[in-house]
């Protein structure tokens, strides 16, 4: 009775980290698809793979209450003899929601039928529709709304309560990952449309400078003219005469300052005490280079009593017979409205990505607290408390949250696009040690970090990297619980001496009893060295075994750039 029992709690531990390992699969393929179509069939193939069916169906509710298609299964389609008439993504145009799927979506439950035909909700199957052996749906659910469904059918053997259980636990991740992916794509509509009229507000102002050069040619001695076509373009023209060291603004430029002609004069005091103390410097350094013959063509703020504007400023210096500067002339255009576009567009790509990484990184806690949770639960259970079934899912809990750590950090920095991997690794040790309930000074741990930017893709498989090793050194170094020693060191550039095409170097290194020499790390059995291996040949690295006195682990890599 003992081992029956804990065989189906082996099967029902496999259960529930294939569920956890789709629902990991799911919300990775927000990031990494670019279309709802194709995270739509990544979550399909997620649970056509837990329920071992061989067709299935994501379907959504649309505006006009007509079910439309996200994505069908490739033998899905294969089988379909269907004409579709309206379009792909579009159903009859007298379609309603009835049937099974109707059942399950206007009901909001889910349900499961080994014999579809004789079921009371069916009403048959379209020619042309693939046959129907078996059938399980489970609707989509957002804010206590049935968005959608999610079917999966022709499960040899038939589905039972297992299934349903399993395919209802990804559903929630795939409603929000499917509600992500299309907020994501608004947004992506609205950068473009935003992007097209900051593209049409730079070809109008080429535009309009172009006429203004045009008329500042044509025109030199008719500053009425020219005041016209700077009123028309918003920008200014100015004039320095080195020798007398006389400045002359155009009354647009006076206008860009706020300034009224009548009443001040242009000298190069009042152009800098309207200048933002931190851009004068700036100025002085671009206009020496100017009067060396350089170009001058500089942006700057200005701080006016109405707020504070940018502006441009090019001009260029006119020299004499002998060389020498005897003026400088040029435009000055008001830039603030292009400036605050630019800015806009940026914020809203870094609270795009930040807000990825929080949802991901929120997902991936409560997996974690899941875990914990169920670890608790089994130490509490008499025919459970093996250290093995225990172990296991304390290795699945460390895994989850080197990732979410990754995720946590990245949410954080200012970057979005890399992190300080040596602080990730501070905490990422800290939290080993309170998973293996180990005091501080129960183990002489030493670290040796510098100071590291990595990228995601190569953060998160070296995080998993460091997580397998100094789990297997604290799991298997010390059988006697003598002084323990842990040291993890991670270099670069310069102090990597002996793998001349790799820039950086991490070092794990115990004073344990060893690993025994007929165990080769490439192909041993271990599952945590298996995912070493993986995960080192997947960032291109170069992994190193010494067994002098302990256990010492070298790996070398390089930052994988996208």
């Amino acid at each position: 009775m003992y081992e029956i029992e804990c065989g189906q709690e082996e099967r029902r531990i496999r259960r529930y980290n294939s569920v956890l390992e789709g629902i990991n699969r799911i919300f990775s393929s927000v990031v990494n698809v670019e279309t709802e179509e194709e995270l739509g069939n990544a979550c399909l193939s997620v649970a056509l793979e837990i329920t071992g069916s061989r067709i299935g169906f994501v379907g959504e509710v649309g505006a006009d209450g007509l079910l439309h298609d996200i994505a069908i299964s490739e033998i899905g389609w294969e089988e379909c003899l269907m004409y579709d008439k309206t379009g792909h993504r579009r159903p009859p145009g007298d379609f309603i929601l009835h049937g099974l799927y109707g059942f399950v979506i206007n009901s909001g439950k889910s349900f499961f039928t080994n014999n579809p035909s004789s079921h009371s909700e069916s009403i048959g199957l379209p020619q042309g529709h693939p046959s129907l052996i078996s059938f399980l749906g489970v609707p989509l659910i957002l804010d206590r709304n049935t968005k959608g469904i999610l079917a999966v059918a022709n499960r040899e053997g038939g589905y039972s309560l297992v299934q349903q259980e399993d395919l209802e636990a990804i559903a929630p991740a795939v409603t929000q990952a499917l509600e992500r992916k299309k907020v994501e794509q608004e947004r992506k509509y609205a950068e473009e449309a935003l992007k097209e009229a900051y593209q049409s507000l730079e070809d109008r102002v080429r535009e309009r400078t172009a006429e203004l050069e045009k008329a500042y040619n044509s025109l030199k001695e008719s500053e009425e003219s020219l005041a016209e076509a700077q009123r028309i373009a918003h920008i200014g023209n100015w004039d320095w005469n080195i020798v007398t060291n006389k400045v002359y603004w155009s009354d647009e430029t006076y206008c860009i300052f706020g300034l009224d002609p009548q009443k001040l004069e242009a000298t190069f005091d009042l152009f800098f005490s309207y200048v933002h103390p931190d851009d004068r410097n700036p100025i002085e350094n671009a206009v020496e280079k100017a009067l060396k013959g350089e170009s001058y063509s500089i942006d700057y703020r200005l701080v006016l009593p109405s707020g504070e504007r940018t502006v441009h400023s090019y001009g260029k210096v006119i020299f004499d017979n002998k060389n020498i500067p005897i003026r400088m002339k040029g435009t000055t255009q008001d830039i603030t409205e292009r400036k605050k576009a630019e800015e806009s567009l940026e914020n809203m790509k870094e609270i795009s990505i930040k807000e990825i990484h929080h949802r991901i990184k929120n997902n991936l806690q409560v997996i974690s607290s899941l875990l914990d949770l169920q670890i608790d639960i089994f130490s509490n259970r008499e025919i459970c408390k093996t250290p093995e079934v225990i172990e296991a899912f304390r290795e699945s809990q460390n895994r989850v949250v080197s990732v979410a750590l990754i995720h946590e950090e990245l949410y954080k920095s200012k970057g979005m696009d890399s992190l300080d991997f040596a602080a990730y690794l501070q905490k990422l040790t800290k939290n080993f040690l309170k998973s293996y309930n180990i005091d501080a000074d129960d183990i002489n741990l030493k670290l040796d970090f510098e100071q590291v930017y990595l990228g995601m893709d190569t953060a998160v498989p070296l995080g998993i990297i460091v997580n397998e090793l100094f789990s297997n050194s604290l799991k298997h170094a010390f059988p006697n619980k003598r002084e323990r020693e842990i040291k993890i060191t991670l270099q670069k550039e310069e102090n990597v001496y002996k793998k001349a095409s790799f820039h950086y170097m991490l070092t794990v290194t115990d004073n344990g009893k060893g690993i025994p020499e007929e165990i080769d790390i490439q192909t041993a059995d271990s599952l945590g060295l298996q995912l070493v291996n993986i995960l080192v040949e997947q960032i291109d690295g170069c992994i190193e075994l010494k067994r002098n006195k302990g256990t010492e682990f070298t790996i070398w890599f390089n930052n994988i750039e996208k």
